[in-house]
């Protein structure tokens, strides 16, 4: 063979080992002019399935390139306020409210777009506390902090457990645990992340044993493990008094995940600012994502992320089209 035709048939080869990669990658090719987007993800199951949606439609249909740090959520606002970050899909209200009060009411540096998705929040027991012990509500808790007591999780008090001590879910139930006149007997107990979270509820049911934990819905677990809500007053304005450092009553019923974004985000990429805007997806079908992420146990095996958002946009490609305005 000659140099010209090596030198032709390596070109060759080359091209369609380019054209190849480009169709089976799946990789985003940045539009020229268009600025890095920052996504910050949550460090939770439902954050990690729709954050990674968000982003293969921002970098696919959009052609932006986009960033996804794991960020703490004090982390995520400080990074929003500054600029640092340009997108958080996951604030939680009203377990977020004293972050949104200051950075979206008072200072005006970061925007609600609007919902991402319903969400509940509620304390728990396995049912079988329920039935075998009587112990169905908040009154029902006086007087048996004692069944509640874990090893190592906190102190000889009954434990509330819970997951990331930076989640301000932590200080919102510490405040429910006063206002319920029980900090007497159980205290507010993070073992680190949802991941050690799900361990111990996993391992004390597993066991048969009293545990009382917080838990977020959308979450796979409600459809694994047969858990009770614990009855509380229904939420009034009254007795959930935040600011005041006083709650006595359960979260309010319209809870949600809500889209943030750093204020300068329109001028910046209007399109994925007009995106946002019009997204949404249902509580069932990001559980359902969640299901599809995890290794469940008896359920389901762990699966890459990225096929699982992958396969839903494919799935529902027109609703899509329809939020990014096509």
């Amino acid at each position: 063979m000659t140099k010209q035709k090596l030198i032709a048939s390596l070109s060759g080869l080359l091209a369609m080992a380019m054209i190849v990669t480009l169709l089976f990658s799946g990789a985003c090719v940045k539009e020229e002019g268009k600025p890095t987007i920052v996504l910050a993800d949550g460090a939770w199951t439902s954050a990690e399935a729709v954050d990674n949606i968000i982003k293969l439609i921002i970098e696919e249909d959009l052609g932006y390139v986009v960033d996804m740090p794991l960020l703490t959520i004090e982390a995520a606002w400080a990074g929003l306020d500054r600029g640092d970050v340009d997108i958080y899909m996951e604030n939680w209200m009203p377990n977020q409210m004293a972050y949104y009060t200051e950075y979206v009411e008072q200072k005006g540096t970061v925007e609600d777009l609007g919902t991402n998705y319903p969400t509940t929040n509620k304390w728990y027991v396995p049912s079988y506390v329920c039935e075998e012990y009587g112990i169905c509500s908040v009154d029902d808790l006086h007087g048996n902090g004692d069944l509640f007591a874990i090893d190592g999780a906190g102190t000889e008090k009954g434990d509330m457990i819970e997951g990331d001590p930076s989640w301000r879910c932590v200080e919102l139930n510490e405040m429910r645990v006063a206002g319920y006149e029980l900090d007497d007997e159980f205290e507010v107990s993070p073992v680190g992340s949802e991941w050690a979270m799900i361990a111990q509820i996993k391992k004390s049911i597993q066991q048969h044993e009293p545990i009382l934990f917080y838990m977020w819905g959308p979450h796979w677990m409600f459809g694994v493990w047969n858990v009770t809500a614990v009855e509380e007053p229904e939420y009034s304005a009254e007795l959930w008094k935040e600011e005041e450092g006083y709650i006595a009553c359960g979260w309010n019923p319209d809870s949600q995940a809500r889209i943030i974004v750093n204020s300068e985000l329109e001028d910046k990429a209007p399109d994925v600012y007009a995106f946002l805007q019009n997204w949404y997806i249902s509580m069932e079908e990001v559980s359902s994502l969640i299901v599809e992420i995890e290794e469940i146990e008896g359920v389901s095996s762990e699966r890459d992320p990225v096929d699982v958002a992958r396969e839903w946009i494919e799935e529902n490609r027109a609703a899509v089209d329809q939020m990014l305005g096509k």
